[in-house]
């Protein structure tokens, strides 16, 4: 086995010093994790349809627990037309202001999608995760959204 970023080769031993072989493998096991895992759902019913320039949106907020830190690893959205979904985190505790983490979109011909974080993001206890979902579409729809994460 060699690091594909040096070429170097890397050895991996057990506890005894031995190199894991096929006669002596490498143990692997799946559990739960240790965490609280976050699945907050939102639906935000018959969002009013574009109006010419005036779009109309709706926020999912989740505020984390108490002495806990979330680690915000994707959004789930869907609408039965086009939509605009922007993931925030809150400055700061109450502070009511934003920072945009990701924006994603959905078209007629992808009603559903997700907005995927390449590494988790670290949100502290009491601050809001918004997903703000703007209605593009010509139409009323309900607009969904899931925050997936853990809280640690």
């Amino acid at each position: 086995m060699s690091d594909f970023r040096s070429g170097l080769p890397v050895r991996l031993f057990d506890e005894d010093n031995l190199a894991y072989t096929a006669n002596n493998p490498l143990p692997v096991a799946i559990e739960e994790s240790e965490a609280d895992e976050i699945h907050d759902f939102d639906e935000a019913v018959d969002v009013l349809k574009r109006n010419g320039a005036v779009v109309t949106s709706a926020n999912h907020d989740y505020t984390v627990s108490a002495g806990k830190t979330f680690l915000l690893s994707r959004v789930l959205f869907a609408g039965s037309g086009r939509m605009k979904v922007e993931l925030q985190v809150e400055t700061a505790v109450a502070s009511d202001t934003f920072n945009t983490v990701a924006v994603g979109f959905s078209s007629t011909s992808k009603l559903s999608d997700a907005i995927e974080l390449e590494k988790t993001y670290k949100v502290e206890a009491g601050v809001k995760v918004r997903v703000v979902k703007s209605n593009l579409d010509n139409d009323d729809q309900s607009l969904y959204s899931t925050i997936i994460g853990v809280e640690k």
